[in-house]
């Protein structure tokens, strides 16, 4: 089923399930972009150790944007954050309402 509820705003015209009232209570996984995927929350820096694993080294924005997502709940009670993941040009989360 082909939907063109964003006339070509956006990358894809939907990922929601048709059947699904997102109305309700459940787990809902976000992602949120920057605007032209600038790279403002910080950069992916290689660890040093026998490892070399990757890492993010957060901004001060990506500091703010941890803190915030952190404090979802203080603000909106009836809202849980589960796990999340700070990019450098986006963030991946849970919210549990």
């Amino acid at each position: 089923m082909v939907y063109r509820k964003f006339q070509n705003k956006y990358r894809v015209d939907t990922w929601r399930h048709p059947y699904w009232n997102y109305s309700g209570n459940g787990a809902y996984f976000i992602t949120i972009c920057t605007k032209n995927r600038k790279k403002y929350f910080g950069e992916i820096k290689i660890s040093s150790g026998n490892n070399k694993e990757r890492i993010i080294q957060l901004s001060q924005l990506g500091k703010i944007a941890f803190k915030y997502w952190q404090d979802i709940s203080i603000h909106f009670p009836s809202v849980l954050t589960d796990a999340f993941v700070i990019m450098p040009d986006h963030v991946h989360g849970i919210l549990i309402l």
